[in-house]
Parts: C-alpha cells; structure tokens; sequence
C-alpha cells in the first residue's frame, strides 16, 4: 500500500494467542455471519442470497524449524485474498540435548528483528490504523529502494538461508538496491551450506519462479545477480551423492573430486553464464523486431485476402534464459550408482530447482541444438566485432 502497488495476500501477525487458534475464530465468525444474512433473506423472500465464497477452507502449515520453517502458520481465502495468521515471535529456546528451538509468544519489536527484511517489518495496527516501524528504519529503507536485513545479515540469513534468494526477488520485481553487507553475507560460503542444508529444493525453485515469471520478473537480472553473489551453485544444484561426474566446462575436461579441483572450472563455467545473458539481450530484442515485422506484414497479407492472420510466436523468456544461463554445462554429465549416464543441466533443474517436466523438456531442446546455432552466430557480421567474440556464443580457446 505505501508504494500504491495492490497486493493479493496479507500477513496478520496476532499477539495473544497463535496464528492457528484465531484463524479459527476469524472462519467461525464469518461462517454465522454468512449463515445469519442467508437466513434473513430466506425469511423475507425464500430465496437465499449469493454471496460466494467469503471465507475459503483453513489450511495449516507446520512449522518445520530443521527446514528453517520456525512458526505455525494457518492460511485461508477471504473476500479473494489469501490471508496468512501467524503469532508475534520471540527469540528462539533450545533445550539440553536438542537441536530443535521452542519459541513463545513475542512482542512487536522482537518480532521485526526476526523478519528477513526491514522494508517487510513495517506493521499497520489495526486498532489506530497507524504504520509501526519497529527497526526504525523500514518506511527510510522503503523509500530508499534498498534491501536491508533488520539484524546483521548473517544472522537474519541463517536464520532462514533462503532469504538470500528472496532479497533478490525482491530486488528485481521492484528495481531495489541490495545493501552492500547483505551482498557480502550472499556470498558467504556459511550461508550457501545453510542453503543447501536447512531449505528444500522446492522452496527454492518457488523463489526463483518469483524472479522469472510474473509481474515484474526480469529473468536476465534475476540470472545475473545470483551469479554475481555467488549463488549460482547453490540454486543450480549439481549431483554430489553416489556419482562420478566428467565431461567438460568451456572445452576443459572436468577430472578430479566435485568439491575441490574442479571447482574452477565451475566457476568459469558461470562465469560465461554471465556473458551469455549480456549476449542474449540484443539478440531477444532482434528476435522480437523481425517477428513483430513479420507478423505485421502477414496479417496485413491475410486481411486483404480475406483470411484470419496468426498470432505472433511466443517467446517464453524463462526458459530461454534458464537454457542460455545454464548452457555452458551442456557438456557435463554424470554416472549414477548403477552406472547409467545422465545430464548435468538435466539435474539442475528437475532435482536442484523441481521445475515440471515440460519445463525440463524445453529447456534441454534448447541447449540441445546450442552447437549448432554457434555455427550459425559466429557467421553474422556485427556492426561492432569487439563485442561478439568466440566467448559470447559459449566457445573457448581450447574448443567446446
């Protein structure tokens, strides 16, 4: 609301019981109202009104604190919005011989601290239909543009790993700064183990999802900014368990163990990632030119034959930056246990992001036939050759 952006979701944060038990007394209330104002027709006029649904089924999500899921959480449809119902949170317990935390009730300031990002701990009290800053700085940071975490970065980020990915979500869809400390706690290699150990790969597919496709979704940036922290690793995920891998990286050949000779060569790898992406934007915009041109001119053809024009072709940007991004591992593959080979990219995005088969289909179909549109780009003549190297189109020195 204070951006003037509408929203299709709201949190409400309850502080003298959990976020479960009012819930419940929210969906009772609004089901005897209904059932009071359906009664009161029927006995004016025998006809019930039709209200639709006000209030949909509660579901209860589970906090799972092992998956960096700390609070119970109780979700329902009202008047067509989602409402999430939480209780404030306090700092975490662990008892003797534990590993899993307790948390109690907590109050509005200990809770903002617990938020992933300032801009996010901003509270509208219902009671004096006031905005509460909590940390202070959440309505400045706002009206900043940036992303700042309310406690140290590195604690709010093992707090829940993921919000490393949701501060560049954020970041795209609202063209938000990042922090510089929030930047260099993305990097930290603490937090990408905590990425890959507290949070599943469901959840960061979701994430990245949000950056991908939606209003706002800037595929390239999204792309180049988790390369950029350092995190493309740890979103791609590559098989690490009861497997051999080998092929090659920009022409290399991959030897040696996952986690330390090679790991160069990975980086190489998203290093050219990158370029791939900076190549893609002109080429995109090429692609578009020449099909609105064409599509002009045969619909200006059809109608004046009398005939239905056709729609102009979809470009589904997700999948052609995932494909380009993920293109110079094309030729990395690995060894099960039952000695059956398989495709790295493959992996990386049906087990590392859970994208659906289809998605996995499309992506591979691409990066299928990337050998042969080298060929082809590397024959076009670029009004300025500097920018148009052997590199740009996935090549090396040594070949790939």
């Amino acid at each position: 609301k204070l951006l003037k952006l509408h929203s299709h979701d709201v949190d409400i944060a309850v502080d003298t019981m959990s976020g479960v038990d009012f819930a419940t007394i929210v969906q009772t209330y609004v089901q005897q109202q209904q059932q009071q104002l359906q009664s009161n027709d029927a006995n004016k006029d025998n006809k019930k009104r039709n209200t639709g649904t006000v209030c949909g089924r509660m579901g209860v999500i589970a906090a799972n604190p092992s998956q960096s899921k700390h609070l119970e959480t109780a979700t329902m449809m009202l008047h067509q919005i989602e409402v999430d119902f939480t209780n404030l949170r306090s700092e975490e317990v662990y008892e003797a011989h534990s590993r899993i935390p307790t948390t109690s009730f907590g109050t509005p300031l200990e809770d903002a601290e617990r938020r992933d990002f300032t801009i996010n701990a901003l509270y509208f009290n219902l009671r004096s239909r006031t905005v509460e800053d909590w940390t202070k700085r959440g309505l400045q940071d706002l009206h900043k543009g940036l992303m700042v975490t309310p406690l140290e970065p590195m604690t709010t980020f093992h707090d829940d790993p993921l919000r490393v990915l949701r501060a560049i979500r954020f970041a795209v869809r609202y063209n938000f700064q990042l922090h510089t400390e929030l930047q260099q706690a993305c990097m930290s290699e603490s937090v990408h183990q905590s990425l890959h150990v507290k949070v599943s790969r469901e959840r960061v597919g979701k994430e990245l999802e949000g950056m991908l496709s939606g209003k706002g979704a800037q595929p390239p940036k999204a792309l180049d900014t988790i390369a950029h922290l350092k995190l493309s690793g740890s979103v791609f995920l590559c098989p690490v368990q009861n497997v051999t891998l080998h092929g090659t990286i920009m022409g290399a050949a991959y030897v040696g163990t996952h986690e330390t000779t090679v790991s160069h060569l990975r980086e190489l790898g998203w290093e050219e990632a990158r370029r791939l992406l900076h190549l893609l934007g002109p080429l995109r915009e090429a692609f578009l030119a020449s099909t609105s041109s064409a599509t002009l001119a045969a619909s200006t053809n059809a109608v004046s034959s009398g005939k239905q024009p056709r729609s102009n072709t979809t470009l589904n940007d997700r999948i052609l930056h995932i494909a380009s991004f993920l293109s110079p591992f094309r030729h990395l593959h690995y060894t099960d246990h039952k000695g059956r080979d398989h495709n790295v990219v493959t992996y990386m995005i049906r087990e590392g992001i859970k994208f659906k088969n289809k998605d996995v289909n499309a992506i591979n179909t691409l990066i299928d036939h990337v050998d042969r549109m080298k060929s082809f780009l590397s024959g076009i003549v670029i009004d300025n050759p500097n920018s148009f190297d052997s590199t740009d189109t996935g090549g090396s020195a040594g070949g790939s």
